[in-house]
């Protein structure tokens, strides 16, 4: 039997992004000891069952493109073993970064997945390297779930759910916008019009970087601890702010401070992110493996008081949760039918990035890891984390997760715009500081009283 699914407009923008540099993402999975190999290969075939996207390849049609699956034939599981039980930790890394980035994947000949499993002294690396045009990160989450249930319960030789997560129509029409009345799509619409006009005009700037072609993605993992969490919360709490609303803050003035030592004139920082569009769906998507976030930017003054920084920031996510996210889609929508016209889509893409992106700087916040993830079979899980491509025009990218009440923030930098000791002594460990003092400040008591939980 064939199944298609048509591209939507969250797979899009990475559609393209796809077209300009390698889209691959990746989940990191630390365990202690050596994993069994028949039984980590039958549980990943078993957990791919699971989610249809990963049993299909890209194919175009005139001006489109759709999922194509043909249940009669299995597509070949990528899965590469590699001992580097004798490697120096430098040498290491770079194994692991040349598993993610090497190769990109090829979405009309291959699975949007491949696993790469390494050992280590005195224990096992998998990483799922997975597109990024197919998956954020609660998909990947939800995989790595997925297979290491399956993992242990063959190990104690049990049956483990592995029902089909799907739904009956995956375009984000039916998902998103059906629901919403003509008169308010139609606003949305023409709102995101004139965004994107304004976002050409506007002189906003990121962080000040050498203006060379770009080189490889880098990554540093720093570990900001369970007490600089606590007092985070804590200080969000007392004052119903977001941790989100602190990490950008302190990018704000981490930024301020480096373009200031480079001698670049003040202007309105366009911070870039992703807002997870899952709980606004008709339909349950919480558990779907697919793509179900949205590029969007923030806008934030170097003038502007702390107070005020927050407070705009409580004011914006209370918008975009409120609705407002949905003229960011049809940005999207606008975007993908400008690069499906194109006869070039890695011209097309640049200008937009160019144009009306503009921003260099990603910061997101996944947030606490979803899913109970203690044991992988027998092996304790020593570390797991994951990470996206740094896509253009990003020159660094932030990401703020916590597993096992540990917060960590990982870092993605282009090594041609910045070096590794550039990111870490003005960058990474100004932000570090800054937020220690800031929840040592007494003196700021700003309360928002209508604060709602924000999606980050």
């Amino acid at each position: 039997m064939i199944i298609k699914r048509p591209l939507t407009t969250l797979n899009y923008p990475f559609f393209f992004l796809s077209r300009v540099v390698n889209a691959n993402s990746c989940e990191y999975i630390e365990l202690e000891g050596y994993v069994n190999k028949a039984q980590l290969t039958e549980a990943i075939t078993k957990a791919l069952k699971i989610h249809p996207l990963l049993n299909c390849t890209l194919r175009r049609k005139i001006i489109s493109y759709e999922w194509f699956e043909d249940t009669s034939r299995e597509l070949p599981i990528s899965i590469e073993f590699h001992d580097c039980s004798d490697f120096q930790q430098s040498k290491l890394n770079d194994q692991l970064l040349n598993n993610v980035w090497e190769r990109a994947i090829d979405h009309f000949t291959e699975r949007a997945v491949r696993f790469h499993v390494t050992k280590i002294v005195n224990g096992t690396i998998i990483q799922i390297v997975s597109s990024h045009l197919t998956s954020d990160a609660k998909s990947g989450f939800r995989l790595v779930f997925d297979i290491a249930n399956c993992y242990s319960g063959i190990n104690v030789r049990s049956s483990t759910n592995t029902d089909l997560i799907d739904v009956a129509n995956r375009n984000s029409d039916k998902l998103f916008i059906s629901n919403i009345p003509k008169k308010t799509r139609f606003f949305y619409a023409i709102k995101a019009l004139s965004s994107i006009c304004l976002d050409i005009i506007r002189p906003d700037i990121g962080l000040d970087s050498r203006k060379v072609a770009r080189g490889k993605t880098k990554i540093l993992k720093t570990e900001l601890g369970k007490e600089l969490l606590l007092d985070l919360k804590q200080y969000s709490r007392n004052r119903n702010l977001t941790l989100h609303s602190l990490f950008s803050l302190a990018m704000l003035r981490v930024r301020e401070q480096y373009n200031h030592n480079f001698g670049v004139s003040e202007k309105i920082f366009r911070l870039l992110d992703l807002f997870s569009l899952r709980k606004f769906s008709n339909n349950n998507v919480d558990h779907l493996y697919d793509v179900m976030v949205i590029p969007f930017n923030t806008r934030l003054s170097p003038k502007w008081s702390d107070e005020k920084v927050l407070n705009y920031m409580v004011d914006h996510l209370k918008n975009l949760n409120s609705g407002a996210i949905m003229i960011e889609l049809y940005r999207q929508k606008i975007y993908s039918i400008i690069g499906r016209l194109s006869p070039n889509y890695k011209f097309a893409t640049n200008t937009l990035c160019k144009l009306v992106v503009k921003g260099n700087v990603i910061l997101t916040n996944p947030g606490i890891i979803p899913y109970e993830i203690e044991y992988f079979g027998q092996h304790k899980v020593v570390d797991f984390y994951n990470y996206s491509q740094l896509f253009p025009p990003g020159r660094v990218m932030f990401i703020f997760n916590t597993f096992r009440d540990d917060l960590r923030m990982i870092t993605l930098y282009d090594e041609n715009a910045l070096s590794s000791d550039e990111v870490s002594e003005l960058l990474v460990e100004p932000i570090l500081s800054y937020l220690k003092m800031l929840v040592k400040d007494d003196s700021f008591s700003y309360v928002k009283k209508d604060l709602k939980k924000s999606v980050a």
